[in-house]
């Protein structure tokens, strides 16, 4: 492994027991405090402070679950990730990975984690990527409420934490599928959660099932997703922005100039008064370009409700 927020691993050995095989890795000493010794320390962590911490772990992540053959960790939890002065995190002790040959090599069906910190499957003897996900959330929760997760009120074998805390709906709402006790409904890999929490990617709801995923938003796209309990919301702005009716209002004065300019040249021969005449048809043709640009430019709200679809 070779990435600058891993300690690097120098050498390993193994003492045979007459039991067991001890396996043991030497890695570089890395300097710094642990999430778990800055929140006893009295540490009260902002919500930017929590959201930087955890898009460094992602990419901690996402570089290990690439790996061929992936290393999922196994074992997220506060006392695993060392802070540094500088806000620069590390993620340690891969002793999981460690218990995980072992159990291989002796046939053992043991699980390996912290009981608070890891996911359901584990407890099964099972880890997919987005087990460290459900980990890392519940170290996240740690920090903001001080508590451990398996302290925490629950509700339907998930974490009820939406009371303890105060975050932006935004970074609620990705808690919430990071912690979803079924592996599936998270997020199915540590790039498609950060990309979210990112703002990169918005969470989409799938009509079949409950399975959470995340969708690519184009870069400076304006478009707006809101999700209810029986809905899908989509905002789509104008091209000229949000306020068609400034560029209304700029352009119609030079509109209105130029019209007149080509009423007074027009019936300058006739014996009509040109302003009168403009002014006439400025009544009539002013409204029917308001209503054109307006059509053609105004914000469209399309609303999907099961299997009804409502756009305005």
């Amino acid at each position: 492994m070779h990435h600058p927020q891993i300690p690097k691993y120098l050498n390993y050995f193994y003492i045979d027991t007459e039991q067991d095989r001890c396996f043991y890795l030497i890695r570089e000493l890395v300097r710094g405090n642990s999430l778990a010794n800055g929140v006893k320390k009295g540490w009260h962590p902002t919500e930017i402070q929590v959201k930087n911490i955890a898009i460094q772990i992602l990419n901690i992540l996402s570089y290990l679950h690439q790996l061929n053959p992936p290393i999922i960790h196994r074992d997220i939890k506060p006392e695993n990730i060392i802070l540094q002065p500088d806000c620069q995190v590390f993620l340690v002790d891969f002793g999981a990975v460690k218990d995980i040959y072992r159990q291989t090599m002796s046939l053992s069906g043991t699980f390996v984690g912290t009981i608070g910190y890891m996911p359901p499957e584990q407890l099964r003897g099972q880890a997919y990527y987005a087990s460290d996900l459900y980990s890392l959330g519940a170290t996240l929760l740690y920090l903001l409420t001080h508590r451990s997760p398996d302290e925490l009120p629950q509700k339907r074998m998930k974490i009820d934490f939406r009371s303890c805390v105060k975050i932006s709906p935004e970074f609620m709402n990705w808690l919430d599928v990071i912690l979803e006790p079924i592996w599936e409904d998270r997020f199915q890999s540590a790039t498609a959660a950060l990309n979210v929490l990112s703002n990169n990617s918005e969470i989409i709801y799938s009509a079949s099932s409950s399975v959470k995923y995340s969708h690519q938003k184009p870069e400076g796209s304006k478009v707006t997703l809101k999700k209810t309990s029986t809905s899908l919301i989509i905002d789509i702005p104008s091209p000229l922005g949000e306020k068609p009716e400034i560029a209304l209002f700029i352009f119609m004065p030079f509109l209105l100039f130029f019209s007149y300019l080509y009423w007074y040249a027009s019936v300058s021969y006739l014996l009509i008064n040109p302003i009168i005449m403009w002014l006439f048809t400025s009544l009539i043709v002013t409204p029917f370009i308001c209503y054109t640009f307006f059509y053609f430019y105004h914000i469209t709200h399309v609303k999907i409700h099961q299997n009804q679809f409502f756009i305005n």
